[in-house]
């Protein structure tokens, strides 16, 4: 597990006493509440889309894929902002458990592969929901088994820190 500057550490601390966060659990429970908004967004924007991909959902057509990519990509940025701040009651504790670096490289992970695929599909400009094919179905199928993978990764750190 990599080993973070103990400034960063302290100042990451610093903004959650800052915040109220450590002293206020309507605080904390108002930002767990929006973190959980934000996974449902992600999760939300990206299963419809995957399963799409996946052969599913044939209805579901270019311009509701982007809109629900749109929606994906704001739950990513509520989720992963509200997360910073609830590492912040205890980041030295969150930072020593191994589940938490293993969700950082699964989020690191499946959003590289989203920007991959949004690169690949750019550069090939065909219509891919006409015909979606094995490439296609295989990035919906990693898509939802990487953000799951999150998700209960997510979970586990309830359990594990």
């Amino acid at each position: 597990m990599p080993e973070l500057p103990p400034a960063l550490i302290s100042t990451w601390q610093q903004l959650g006493q800052t915040l109220g966060l450590a002293q206020s659990s309507a605080i904390y429970a108002t930002v767990s509440a929006a973190h959980i908004v934000g996974i449902a967004l992600l999760f939300g924007g990206i299963a419809p889309v995957a399963l799409r991909f996946l052969g599913g959902m044939a209805s579901l057509g270019e311009a509701a894929v982007r809109s629900l990519q749109r929606l994906a990509v704001g739950g990513l940025v509520l989720a992963a902002g509200t997360g910073v701040l609830l590492i912040s009651v205890k980041p030295a504790d969150y930072l020593a458990s191994p589940v938490v670096w293993a969700k950082f490289a699964l989020i690191a992970t499946a959003t590289a592969h989203a920007l991959w695929f949004h690169w690949v599909r750019r550069r090939s400009r065909v219509p891919v929901l006409d015909s979606p094919g094995a490439a296609l179905a295989a990035s919906g199928a990693a898509s939802l088994l990487l953000w799951l993978a999150v998700i209960g990764l997510g979970r586990w750190i309830a359990f594990a820190v």
